[in-house]
C-alpha cells in the first residue's frame, strides 16, 4: 500500500528550484541511489542554454545531497524526461529537448558523455520515451504528437526497438511483434533506422 509520506525537499544554488521535474532515480554502480532532475543553472550564461539535469545521491532515498550538474547539453531549453541505463557495459542517457528524444554514452557510469553524431532517437517527433529491458531487447515507449508541427503534448503512444550497435551508438527499428501482418518490407529492410 502506498502511502504519500509529505516529506519534501527542494533544489538549491546552483539549480533553480521553481522549474524542477521530472525525476529520474537509479541504483548507481557506487552502491547509491541518484536521483535526476530537470531544472536550470541559476548564474549560467547565456542564460537560454542554461538548461541541465541536477544531479542528488542518497543512500537511504531519504536524505538526498546535491552534486554537478550531470548533464549541461548547452541548447535552448531543458533537458526533460531523462532515462539513463547500463546496457552492455556501455551507459546511457536519454533525454528530450523541446520532446524531441536525444541521447548521450559513455563507457563509465556517470560521463563523460560522448554525444554522437547524430543524437536523435528515432525521427524528429519521437517524443520522450522510457525505456525497459526485457530477454536482452530494450523497447522504447513515446509519443507523437497529435499535430504535425509538435506543439502539443501527448498523442499516439510510438514504440520502437532500440538496437545497440559495436560502438555504442544506437539506431532503432519497429517493433517485429507490432507490425500490422499486411505490411511486408522490400527484401533486406527490416524497418532499422539510424538513430
Amino acid at each position: 500500500l502506498f502511502e504519500k509520506s509529505e516529506r519534501y525537499f527542494s533544489l538549491t544554488d546552483p539549480y533553480e528550484p521553481v522549474s524542477a521535474r521530472d525525476p529520474e532515480v537509479f541504483y548507481g554502480a557506487d552502491n547509491r541511489w541518484h536521483m535526476l532532475v530537470t531544472t536550470n543553472l541559476i548564474d549560467r550564461k547565456p542564460a537560454e542554454r542554461s538548461g541541465c539535469l541536477a544531479h542528488l545521491v542518497s543512500d537511504d532515498l531519504e536524505n538526498w545531497q546535491q552534486q554537478e550538474p550531470f548533464l549541461v547539453p548547452g541548447y535552448t531549453d531543458q533537458p526533460e524526461c531523462s532515462n539513463y541505463f547500463e546496457w552492455n557495459g556501455w551507459y546511457y542517457l536519454i533525454f528530450s529537448n523541446y520532446g524531441t528524444a536525444k541521447y548521450r554514452y559513455s563507457r563509465q557510469p556517470f560521463g563523460p558523455w560522448q554525444c554522437p553524431k547524430n543524437d536523435r532517437i528515432d525521427g524528429l517527433l519521437f517524443r520522450v520515451p522510457k525505456t525497459a529491458l526485457r530477454n536482452g531487447r530494450r523497447i522504447a515507449a513515446g509519443f507523437l504528437p497529435w499535430h504535425t508541427e509538435g506543439d502539443s503534448y501527448a498523442g499516439s503512444l510510438v514504440l520502437r526497438e532500440i538496437k545497440q550497435q559495436p560502438d555504442g551508438t544506437l539506431t532503432t527499428c519497429f517493433v517485429p511483434e507490432i507490425i500490422p501482418r499486411l505490411h511486408t518490407f522490400p527484401a533486406g529492410d527490416k524497418g532499422c533506422k539510424q538513430a
